[in-house]
């Protein structure tokens, strides 16, 4: 269920990088917000990393970014000349297999008093997760 739903959510914001620059991918997107699509990118990649392999797999790994830099240093060290690999993607494909596997994300929840919020319990926007933000805090119990 999870693997599919995770790499339509992957393929959407792929798609929204493909064919801009460095540059481009690094521009902040309101100043003084640090939110950039690289930002994001790299937020993504260590988000998944934490969850799959260090708390899942229980593997051991160094941190991804240099810890002195901070906790957000995947959104503010970023520069366009660490880019080392592009690559163009197509059209998401938003299959029954991705629509099936996001219907099946509330299962989650729950379990060992965990609540799962996330664009991804939507269409990949902001208010998606802020949406699902407020659902997990209702499985607690708080009122919004």
């Amino acid at each position: 269920m999870l693997p599919g739903y995770l790499a339509y959510q992957r393929s959407v914001l792929l798609r929204r990088c493909a064919g801009l620059t460095g540059e481009e991918l690094a521009r902040r997107a309101v100043p003084p917000s640090s939110l950039s699509l690289l930002g994001l990118l790299r937020h993504l990649a260590k988000v998944e990393r934490r969850w799959f392999r260090e708390r899942f797999a229980g593997e051991k790994l160094d941190a991804p970014y240099d810890p002195a830099l901070g906790a957000d240093a995947d959104f503010d060290d970023i520069d366009p000349a660490t880019i080392l690999h592009r690559v163009e993607f197509e059209h998401p494909r938003f299959d029954l297999g991705a629509l099936a596997a996001q219907a099946r994300l509330p299962e989650l929840a729950g379990r060992r008093r965990t609540a799962y919020a996330g664009a991804y319990h939507g269409n990949g926007f902001h208010e998606d997760g802020l949406a699902s933000g407020v659902a997990a805090a209702r499985a607690f119990g708080v009122q919004w």
